[in-house]
C-alpha cells in the first residue's frame, strides 16, 4: 500500500476497520515531566539525570508528579539538586531487586545531592511484603523535602529509606521530614 508522505509531526495510521483508509494526525509526543533548569525537558527522571551527569551543580526541577517504571533506576554521579517543584515523585514497586535511587556508586563516585522542596515516596512491594527501599547513599545528601516510606503491612518493616556505605553522609535540613513504618523524623 502507497500513501502520500505526512507532513513533519503528524503520523499516518491504517484506519480500525483495516479497510485501506489511512488518516494522519498530529504526532502524539510523551509528556515532558522533568527539565534542567536553563536546558532541555525530558519524559523520564532517568534521562534528565543522565544528561545532568554530563555536568557538575545542574539543578534537575520536576514539571509534574511523577511515578518510576519498573525498570527505571535513578544515579546520580555528579553534584546536583533535585528539585521536587512541589510534586511527588513515587518508586512504585518497591524496588525488591535494588535500589532504585543512588547518590554516587560504589568505590566510584562520592557526589554531593540535594533532595528539595517536594515528596519522595516509596511504595511497598506489590504483595505488600516489606516496605519500599529508599536511596543508597555512597557520597553527600541534603534532604530538604519529605521521604516517605509507605506499607500497607506494618508488621513487614526492615527496608532502610537510607542505606550509607563507606564515609557518606546524609544530612536532615531544616523542613525536611522523613517518614517510614517505624519512625517519623522532622527538622523544625
Amino acid at each position: 500500500k502507497s500513501f502520500f508522505s505526512a507532513p513533519t509531526d503528524y503520523e499516518v495510521t491504517e484506519t480500525d476497520a483495516g479497510d485501506g483508509w489511512w488518516i494522519y494526525s498530529a504526532a502524539q509526543s510523551a509528556a515532558k515531566v522533568v527539565e534542567i533548569v536553563g536546558g532541555d525537558q525530558y519524559t523520564t527522571l532517568a534521562d534528565a539525570v543522565a544528561a545532568a551527569n554530563e555536568s557538575e551543580g545542574v539543578t534537575i526541577k520536576m514539571l509534574t508528579n511523577y511515578t518510576t517504571a519498573d525498570n527505571e533506576s535513578i544515579v546520580f554521579t555528579k553534584n546536583a539538586t533535585l528539585d521536587l517543584n512541589d510534586t511527588t515523585l513515587t518508586f512504585s514497586d518497591g524496588q525488591r531487586y535494588g535500589k532504585k535511587l543512588a547518590v554516587g556508586t560504589l568505590n566510584a563516585t562520592t557526589p554531593e545531592v540535594t533532595f528539595q522542596n517536594g515528596t519522595i515516596v516509596f511504595a511497598c512491594y506489590p504483595d505488600d511484603t516489606a516496605c519500599g527501599r529508599g536511596v543508597n547513599v555512597f557520597g553527600t545528601l541534603n534532604v530538604a523535602c519529605t521521604i516517605t516510606q509507605t506499607c500497607d503491612n506494618p508488621a513487614k518493616t526492615g527496608q532502610p529509606i537510607f542505606d550509607c556505605y563507606g564515609a557518606s553522609v546524609v544530612n536532615i535540613g531544616e523542613g525536611a521530614v522523613i517518614e517510614s513504618v517505624l519512625l517519623t523524623i522532622e527538622n523544625k
